[in-house]
């Protein structure tokens, strides 16, 4: 590739908060953006939002 040509980057919907993203994870072919990842990583069990993250981290498992 030629130093003046962009590189084409592909933007992937998180399964998640469902934004387009460059960053990120993509398990079993399911894709979670870098700000979800690390919504997930910061959680506790008492905090408003967990069920959510553990019921669609759920379904990555039932999609494959």
């Amino acid at each position: 590739m030629q130093a003046n040509e962009e590189e084409k980057v592909t933007m992937v919907k998180c399964i998640l908060c469902k934004k387009k993203a460059i960053q990120g994870l993509n398990i079993l072919g399911s894709f979670i953006c870098h700000e979800c990842e690390r919504r997930i990583v910061a959680l506790n069990v008492a905090d408003e939002g967990y069920d959510y993250y553990i019921e669609q981290l759920k379904l990555i498992w039932h999609r494959s």
